[in-house]
């Protein structure tokens, strides 16, 4: 190939992305649901973050083992570190729960 096809070539690629990129975010983001009236008040309750007792029912349900279709870990990790890809982005799985 000759320089002057490959700066075309290069050009042409650049401005498909672009194109495609600004495609991409076009549509106007999706508002988020009310939240409901019984909730709108809730607080999380003082030392929940740190409370041992909520931190091992949470381990339990994050590992699988109160209902097995329930598996965080299967995704993102006993550890948390993601064993698939794009488990990292939560908002990929926002339809599934």
């Amino acid at each position: 190939m000759t320089k002057r096809k490959v700066g075309t070539s290069v050009v042409m690629m650049m401005s498909i992305l672009i194109l495609s990129g600004g495609m991409a975010y076009s549509e106007e983001p999706v508002p988020l649901p009310e939240v409901p009236a019984e909730y709108a008040d809730k607080k999380m309750p003082a030392g929940w973050l740190t409370d041992p007792k909520v931190l091992e029912e949470g381990a339990l349900i994050y590992t699988g083992e109160v209902n097995p279709q329930v598996n965080c870990a299967s995704c993102h990790g006993k550890d948390g570190k993601p064993v698939r890809d794009r488990s990292m982005v939560l908002w990929q799985c926002r339809n599934q729960l």
